[in-house]
């Protein structure tokens, strides 16, 4: 599977594989448990028409599982309904350029937070994690300002009190990690 390729996916319709991602770390919410690398590999597309072959443009990602080549005569039918409809082929162009790809959101959930104090989480994660998540960090990083902060050891309490929300824009990876960024505490 490659970037170009024709495909049907996860959902229906025909989709243009834009990224394949492989080789990362499955994230991890314990620095006691082992790092491992993910056995899956993960087929970002776009969808270019939905069953009835009329326009539908979407997003998504899909594990390779799920995906699978389209036959040599729909990849046909694709070439020639492109051809036919310059003006489609464009705003396909265009909406590819635009969705070309989809953030992966971390979710850490905390409870048992000393105090009930949701306001100091975020401080210390706004703080510790906002400046210095515009380059990027690791999860392993995440965690250790929680366990600094005092809230490592609420991690998956219940009953759950907030939740702290990473983000790895366009599931960007460095070295096997993915590189996270801080959105926000939830109070939930």
């Amino acid at each position: 599977m490659n970037a170009g390729d024709w495909v049907r996916s996860y959902s229906m319709g025909i989709w243009r594989v834009s990224r394949v991602l492989s080789g990362f770390n499955e994230p991890r919410f314990s620095l006691d448990a082992a790092k491992s690398v993910s056995p899956r590999t993960l087929v970002f597309s776009n969808r270019l028409v939905n069953t009835s072959w009329k326009r539908s443009f979407s997003t998504e990602c899909a594990d390779l599982s799920l995906v699978r080549r389209i036959s040599a005569d729909e990849e046909s039918r694709i070439q020639e309904l492109l051809q036919s409809n310059p003006s489609l082929k464009n705003e396909f162009e265009k909406y590819q350029a635009k969705n070309g790809s989809l953030d992966l959101v971390i979710n850490v959930s905390l409870g048992q937070i000393p105090d009930s104090d949701r306001d100091r989480l975020r401080a210390v994660c706004s703080e510790a994690l906002g400046n210095p998540a515009q380059n990027g960090i690791t999860m392993d990083e995440a965690l250790v300002v929680l366990r600094d902060a005092g809230f490592y050891d609420c991690i998956d309490k219940t009953p759950k009190q907030a939740t702290l929300q990473l983000i790895s824009v366009g599931h960007e990876v460095r070295d096997g990690e993915f590189v996270l960024r801080y959105n926000r505490v939830l109070d939930f």
